[in-house]
């Protein structure tokens, strides 16, 4: 078990914070949860966000089918640059800051789409959330 506050962030961050795709990006989590393969119990999301200790493990496949559908991940788990170059210049508005976070996180890292996922999100948390 690990704490993954910084997942459902990062959830929040690609659902929630990017203006005008707010319910593009819902409509994408919904499409996720209809899926039996990505499905995940709401009150898990809830409980990564109070801070409380979850199973990573178990976000992984909705991360996965969020991400791909956002376009900044395949199904394989590489990364989308462009896909995900979009999504942060829609929240970060200074080019460079874009790039950096282009830079940190747009390798993919880990061994399983889910773990790609995963390590994206983590990434992702760390390096754009201060940037507005």
């Amino acid at each position: 078990m690990k704490n993954i506050a910084f997942i459902a962030c990062a959830l929040a961050f690609l659902t929630l914070s990017v203006s005008g795709r707010n319910d593009r990006l819902r409509r994408i989590h919904a499409e996720c949860q209809l899926d039996p393969a990505y499905y995940i119990d709401e009150s898990l999301i809830k409980r990564a966000m109070r801070g409380e200790q979850v199973d990573e493990s178990a976000l992984g496949p909705h991360v996965i089918c969020i991400n791909v559908r956002a376009g900044i991940q395949s199904r394989n788990g590489d990364i989308i640059e462009e896909g995900l170059r979009t999504i942060l210049k829609e929240r970060i508005r200074n080019s460079s800051d874009v790039e950096d976070v282009i830079r940190r996180c747009g390798r993919r890292n880990g061994g399983t789409p889910e773990e790609a996922a995963v390590a994206l999100t983590r990434c992702l948390h760390k390096y754009a959330r201060g940037h507005h």
